[in-house]
Protein backbone atom coordinates (compact mmCIF):
# COMPACT_ATOMS: atom_id res chain seq x y z
CA UNK A 1 0.00 0.00 0.00
CA UNK A 2 2.81 2.50 0.78
CA UNK A 3 4.75 1.88 -2.43
CA UNK A 4 1.68 2.44 -4.61
CA UNK A 5 1.19 5.90 -2.71
CA UNK A 6 4.68 6.85 -3.22
CA UNK A 7 4.24 6.17 -6.35
CA UNK A 8 1.09 7.85 -6.83
CA UNK A 9 3.02 10.97 -5.10
CA UNK A 10 5.55 10.40 -8.15
CA UNK A 11 3.39 10.42 -10.64
CA UNK A 12 1.16 13.74 -9.63
CA UNK A 13 4.52 15.59 -8.82
CA UNK A 14 5.58 15.00 -12.85
CA UNK A 15 2.19 15.74 -13.49
CA UNK A 16 2.39 19.18 -11.99
CA UNK A 17 6.30 20.26 -13.11
CA UNK A 18 4.50 22.61 -16.47
CA UNK A 19 2.45 24.95 -13.73
CA UNK A 20 4.65 24.21 -10.65
CA UNK A 21 6.44 27.52 -11.19
CA UNK A 22 4.09 30.03 -12.13
CA UNK A 23 2.83 32.58 -9.41
CA UNK A 24 -0.87 33.10 -8.50
CA UNK A 25 -2.27 35.42 -10.19
CA UNK A 26 -6.34 35.96 -9.26
CA UNK A 27 -8.85 36.11 -11.69
CA UNK A 28 -9.76 39.43 -11.02
CA UNK A 29 -6.28 41.04 -12.00
CA UNK A 30 -5.92 39.47 -14.89
CA UNK A 31 -9.61 40.92 -16.05
CA UNK A 32 -8.44 44.28 -15.20
CA UNK A 33 -5.30 43.61 -17.13
CA UNK A 34 -6.40 42.40 -20.22
CA UNK A 35 -7.53 44.80 -23.12
CA UNK A 36 -9.77 42.23 -25.13
CA UNK A 37 -12.07 39.55 -23.29
CA UNK A 38 -14.04 37.17 -25.97
CA UNK A 39 -15.29 33.66 -26.15
CA UNK A 40 -13.96 32.02 -29.17
CA UNK A 41 -11.80 28.65 -30.42
CA UNK A 42 -8.57 28.36 -30.94
CA UNK A 43 -7.17 26.40 -34.16
CA UNK A 44 -3.93 26.08 -36.43
CA UNK A 45 -1.77 25.69 -34.23
CA UNK A 46 1.86 26.02 -35.04
CA UNK A 47 5.47 26.07 -33.59
CA UNK A 48 8.64 26.87 -34.52
CA UNK A 49 11.89 27.25 -32.65
CA UNK A 50 14.91 30.36 -33.70
CA UNK A 51 18.25 31.22 -31.74
CA UNK A 52 17.36 29.53 -28.25
CA UNK A 53 13.87 30.57 -28.10
CA UNK A 54 10.50 28.15 -29.08
CA UNK A 55 7.26 30.31 -30.63
CA UNK A 56 4.12 29.15 -30.82
CA UNK A 57 0.78 30.72 -32.84
CA UNK A 58 -2.84 29.89 -33.90
CA UNK A 59 -5.80 32.01 -34.44
CA UNK A 60 -8.88 32.43 -32.50
CA UNK A 61 -12.04 32.86 -33.67
CA UNK A 62 -14.11 35.25 -31.83
CA UNK A 63 -17.55 33.61 -31.03
CA UNK A 64 -19.04 36.39 -28.48
CA UNK A 65 -17.23 39.76 -27.23
CA UNK A 66 -17.26 40.21 -23.25
CA UNK A 67 -15.07 43.25 -23.40
CA UNK A 68 -12.65 45.20 -26.28
CA UNK A 69 -12.97 46.63 -29.54
CA UNK A 70 -13.52 43.53 -31.58
CA UNK A 71 -16.38 42.02 -33.04
CA UNK A 72 -17.92 38.30 -33.62
CA UNK A 73 -16.59 36.73 -36.47
CA UNK A 74 -13.36 38.67 -36.83
CA UNK A 75 -10.10 36.36 -36.15
CA UNK A 76 -7.20 36.94 -33.75
CA UNK A 77 -3.80 35.51 -34.00
CA UNK A 78 -2.75 34.20 -30.53
CA UNK A 79 1.27 34.36 -30.09
CA UNK A 80 3.86 33.24 -27.66
CA UNK A 81 6.98 32.23 -26.82
CA UNK A 82 9.74 30.32 -24.34
CA UNK A 83 12.99 29.66 -24.14
CA UNK A 84 14.10 26.54 -25.38
CA UNK A 85 15.93 25.09 -22.28
CA UNK A 86 13.63 25.86 -19.83
CA UNK A 87 11.03 23.44 -18.98
CA UNK A 88 8.96 26.04 -16.73
CA UNK A 89 7.37 28.17 -16.41
CA UNK A 90 6.08 28.09 -20.29
CA UNK A 91 3.05 29.25 -22.30
CA UNK A 92 1.56 27.11 -24.27
CA UNK A 93 -1.41 27.13 -25.53
CA UNK A 94 -2.06 24.34 -27.92
CA UNK A 95 -4.11 21.97 -25.01
CA UNK A 96 -6.57 24.38 -25.74
CA UNK A 97 -6.74 24.02 -29.49
CA UNK A 98 -10.07 23.30 -30.79
CA UNK A 99 -11.72 24.12 -27.23
CA UNK A 100 -14.22 26.96 -26.71
CA UNK A 101 -13.46 29.36 -23.99
CA UNK A 102 -12.93 32.50 -22.86
CA UNK A 103 -9.96 34.38 -23.78
CA UNK A 104 -8.17 37.42 -21.54
CA UNK A 105 -5.88 38.75 -24.02
CA UNK A 106 -3.39 41.39 -24.15
CA UNK A 107 -3.22 42.86 -27.47
CA UNK A 108 0.67 43.15 -29.44
CA UNK A 109 -0.72 44.85 -32.04
CA UNK A 110 -3.72 45.03 -35.10
CA UNK A 111 -5.25 41.57 -34.48
CA UNK A 112 -1.84 39.98 -32.83
CA UNK A 113 -2.80 39.19 -29.11
CA UNK A 114 -1.11 37.45 -26.46
CA UNK A 115 -1.85 35.20 -23.65
CA UNK A 116 1.15 34.79 -21.23
CA UNK A 117 -0.52 33.05 -18.40
CA UNK A 118 -1.94 29.49 -18.24
CA UNK A 119 -5.17 31.59 -16.39
CA UNK A 120 -5.75 33.52 -19.15
CA UNK A 121 -7.93 31.06 -20.63
CA UNK A 122 -11.21 30.15 -18.76
CA UNK A 123 -13.80 27.37 -18.70
CA UNK A 124 -17.01 29.04 -20.12
CA UNK A 125 -18.74 28.27 -16.77
CA UNK A 126 -16.66 31.12 -15.14
CA UNK A 127 -18.24 33.81 -17.25
CA UNK A 128 -20.23 35.18 -14.38
CA UNK A 129 -16.65 35.81 -12.76
CA UNK A 130 -15.13 36.92 -15.41
CA UNK A 131 -18.39 39.58 -15.71
CA UNK A 132 -18.10 40.59 -11.65
CA UNK A 133 -14.24 41.13 -12.03
CA UNK A 134 -15.06 43.05 -14.97
CA UNK A 135 -17.26 45.63 -13.17
CA UNK A 136 -14.36 45.93 -10.53
CA UNK A 137 -11.49 47.34 -13.29
CA UNK A 138 -12.24 50.44 -13.98
CA UNK A 139 -8.76 51.84 -13.85
CA UNK A 140 -6.31 50.06 -15.43
CA UNK A 141 -2.52 50.10 -16.28
CA UNK A 142 -1.61 48.03 -19.91
CA UNK A 143 1.61 47.94 -21.42
CA UNK A 144 2.37 45.76 -24.67
CA UNK A 145 5.70 45.43 -23.66
CA UNK A 146 7.25 44.90 -19.77
CA UNK A 147 10.48 45.06 -21.00
CA UNK A 148 11.59 48.92 -21.27
CA UNK A 149 14.11 47.90 -24.36
CA UNK A 150 17.20 50.69 -24.27
CA UNK A 151 16.58 53.18 -27.07
CA UNK A 152 13.50 52.93 -27.60
CA UNK A 153 9.99 54.11 -25.82
CA UNK A 154 7.86 52.14 -22.69
CA UNK A 155 4.32 52.39 -23.69
CA UNK A 156 2.30 52.33 -21.02
CA UNK A 157 -1.43 52.87 -21.50
CA UNK A 158 -3.90 54.58 -18.80
CA UNK A 159 -7.47 53.06 -19.02
CA UNK A 160 -10.13 54.48 -17.67
CA UNK A 161 -13.54 52.13 -18.42
CA UNK A 162 -17.15 52.01 -17.70
CA UNK A 163 -18.68 48.51 -17.95
CA UNK A 164 -21.98 50.14 -16.50
CA UNK A 165 -25.01 51.65 -17.95
CA UNK A 166 -24.54 54.91 -16.80
CA UNK A 167 -21.69 57.66 -17.76
CA UNK A 168 -18.89 57.31 -15.57
CA UNK A 169 -16.48 60.73 -13.81
CA UNK A 170 -13.19 60.34 -13.71
CA UNK A 171 -10.33 63.26 -12.70
CA UNK A 172 -9.06 65.03 -15.54
CA UNK A 173 -6.03 64.65 -17.48
CA UNK A 174 -4.70 65.96 -20.31
CA UNK A 175 -1.67 65.64 -22.93
CA UNK A 176 0.01 67.62 -25.03
CA UNK A 177 3.13 66.38 -26.80
CA UNK A 178 5.11 65.24 -24.11
CA UNK A 179 3.90 67.07 -21.58
CA UNK A 180 1.14 65.39 -19.38
CA UNK A 181 -1.45 67.76 -16.92
CA UNK A 182 -3.08 65.61 -13.60
CA UNK A 183 -5.93 66.27 -12.19
CA UNK A 184 -4.30 66.54 -7.79
CA UNK A 185 -7.40 63.54 -8.01
CA UNK A 186 -5.09 61.17 -10.02
CA UNK A 187 -1.47 59.75 -9.14
CA UNK A 188 0.62 57.60 -11.56
CA UNK A 189 3.03 56.22 -9.16
CA UNK A 190 6.61 54.39 -10.03
CA UNK A 191 8.93 52.67 -8.01
CA UNK A 192 12.23 51.76 -8.25
CA UNK A 193 12.23 47.96 -6.91
CA UNK A 194 16.28 47.00 -5.78
CA UNK A 195 15.41 42.80 -5.22
CA UNK A 196 18.28 42.77 -3.22
CA UNK A 197 17.13 44.64 0.13
CA UNK A 198 14.42 43.17 2.59
CA UNK A 199 10.75 43.86 1.41
CA UNK A 200 10.46 47.10 3.82
CA UNK A 201 13.27 49.03 2.15
CA UNK A 202 13.23 47.62 -1.86
CA UNK A 203 11.16 50.23 -3.19
CA UNK A 204 12.05 53.65 -3.52
CA UNK A 205 9.66 56.23 -5.21
CA UNK A 206 10.83 58.08 -8.34
CA UNK A 207 9.84 61.49 -8.94
CA UNK A 208 8.90 62.62 -12.54
CA UNK A 209 10.41 65.14 -14.64
CA UNK A 210 9.07 68.46 -13.11
CA UNK A 211 9.21 70.06 -16.43
CA UNK A 212 7.28 67.23 -18.38
CA UNK A 213 4.69 66.51 -15.53
CA UNK A 214 2.45 69.08 -14.13
CA UNK A 215 -0.59 68.42 -11.07
CA UNK A 216 -3.13 70.88 -11.42
CA UNK A 217 -5.91 71.38 -8.65
CA UNK A 218 -8.92 69.28 -9.94
CA UNK A 219 -10.86 72.08 -10.61
CA UNK A 220 -8.34 73.75 -13.12
CA UNK A 221 -8.92 70.20 -15.94
CA UNK A 222 -12.37 68.85 -17.08
CA UNK A 223 -13.35 65.52 -15.73
CA UNK A 224 -12.70 62.48 -18.16
CA UNK A 225 -16.56 61.45 -19.04
CA UNK A 226 -16.76 57.52 -20.23
CA UNK A 227 -19.98 56.69 -22.35
CA UNK A 228 -21.34 53.30 -20.70
CA UNK A 229 -19.85 50.05 -22.51
CA UNK A 230 -17.12 51.87 -24.17
CA UNK A 231 -13.05 52.88 -22.13
CA UNK A 232 -10.88 56.11 -22.93
CA UNK A 233 -7.24 55.08 -23.24
CA UNK A 234 -4.32 57.53 -23.22
CA UNK A 235 -1.46 56.61 -24.47
CA UNK A 236 2.22 57.57 -23.11
CA UNK A 237 6.00 56.63 -23.41
CA UNK A 238 6.82 56.12 -19.65
CA UNK A 239 10.88 57.35 -21.08
CA UNK A 240 9.52 60.83 -21.73
CA UNK A 241 7.71 60.98 -18.44
CA UNK A 242 10.76 59.18 -15.55
CA UNK A 243 14.37 58.82 -15.75
CA UNK A 244 14.78 54.92 -15.94
CA UNK A 245 17.97 53.27 -15.35
CA UNK A 246 18.83 50.12 -17.98
CA UNK A 247 18.97 46.84 -15.46
CA UNK A 248 17.22 48.03 -13.02
CA UNK A 249 13.32 46.90 -12.08
CA UNK A 250 10.17 48.74 -11.67
CA UNK A 251 6.57 49.44 -10.96
CA UNK A 252 4.34 51.46 -12.32
CA UNK A 253 0.76 52.68 -10.33
CA UNK A 254 -2.63 54.61 -11.06
CA UNK A 255 -4.30 55.96 -8.33
CA UNK A 256 -7.68 57.70 -8.85
CA UNK A 257 -9.39 59.08 -6.17
CA UNK A 258 -13.11 57.87 -6.12
CA UNK A 259 -12.41 54.60 -7.82
CA UNK A 260 -11.42 51.28 -6.75
CA UNK A 261 -7.56 51.09 -6.68
CA UNK A 262 -6.20 49.73 -10.32
CA UNK A 263 -3.11 47.01 -10.92
CA UNK A 264 0.45 47.19 -10.59
CA UNK A 265 2.18 46.87 -13.80
CA UNK A 266 5.44 45.84 -13.51
CA UNK A 267 9.00 46.69 -16.32
CA UNK A 268 12.22 45.73 -16.41
CA UNK A 269 14.62 48.26 -17.78
CA UNK A 270 16.82 46.37 -20.86
CA UNK A 271 20.56 46.47 -21.25
CA UNK A 272 22.38 45.73 -24.24
CA UNK A 273 23.32 42.16 -23.07
CA UNK A 274 19.36 41.27 -22.56
CA UNK A 275 18.77 42.45 -25.95
CA UNK A 276 21.38 39.56 -27.29
CA UNK A 277 20.38 36.90 -24.58
CA UNK A 278 16.12 37.57 -24.92
CA UNK A 279 15.82 38.48 -29.33
CA UNK A 280 12.56 39.74 -30.75
CA UNK A 281 10.04 37.11 -31.70
CA UNK A 282 11.51 36.81 -35.88
CA UNK A 283 8.83 38.22 -38.46
CA UNK A 284 5.64 35.79 -38.85
CA UNK A 285 7.31 34.57 -42.20
CA UNK A 286 9.44 32.81 -40.49
CA UNK A 287 7.21 30.32 -38.80
CA UNK A 288 6.17 29.46 -42.24
CA UNK A 289 9.77 28.63 -43.57
CA UNK A 290 8.93 25.07 -42.19
CA UNK A 291 11.45 25.15 -39.70
CA UNK A 292 12.00 22.09 -37.34
CA UNK A 293 10.30 22.84 -34.13
CA UNK A 294 14.00 21.86 -31.52
CA UNK A 295 13.21 19.76 -28.74
CA UNK A 296 14.28 21.14 -25.12
CA UNK A 297 17.03 19.33 -24.01
CA UNK A 298 15.80 15.69 -22.92
CA UNK A 299 18.15 16.65 -19.66
CA UNK A 300 16.74 19.62 -18.92
CA UNK A 301 13.21 18.08 -19.28
CA UNK A 302 14.11 15.13 -16.75
CA UNK A 303 16.31 17.20 -14.38
CA UNK A 304 13.28 18.30 -12.32
CA UNK A 305 11.41 15.08 -12.19
CA UNK A 306 14.23 13.76 -11.00
CA UNK A 307 14.22 15.87 -7.87
CA UNK A 308 11.06 15.24 -6.77
CA UNK A 309 11.65 12.42 -7.19
CA UNK A 310 14.83 11.95 -4.61
CA UNK A 311 13.09 14.29 -2.14
CA UNK A 312 9.92 11.98 -2.13
CA UNK A 313 12.42 9.10 -2.61
CA UNK A 314 14.46 10.57 0.89
CA UNK A 315 11.15 11.56 2.68
CA UNK A 316 9.60 7.55 2.31
CA UNK A 317 12.69 6.26 3.75
CA UNK A 318 13.05 8.37 6.80
CA UNK A 319 9.28 7.56 7.87
CA UNK A 320 10.15 3.81 7.00
CA UNK A 321 12.88 3.75 9.79
CA UNK A 322 10.79 5.57 12.15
Amino acid sequence: MRRLLFAGLIVAAMASLSEAMWAYVPLEALVQESELIVVGTLSGVSEFSSQGMDYGEGVILVEDVIWGQVTAGETLTLRWQNRTNVVCPRVDHSHAAGKKGIWLLTVKQDHEVNANYPGRFVELEERNKVAKALSKSVVCLITSDHWARANQPAPVSLIFRNPTDKPLEFPGIEVSGNNVMLSSDLELVLHHIDWRLDSDSRQKKVEPFANLVAILPSTQLAPLVVAPGDEHRIPLDLRRLFPLTAGQSYTLELKVKGHRRGNVVSMYATTEADEEEYPRRPAAAAAKSGKAKQEPSRALLILPGVAIFFALFTVHRRRRRT
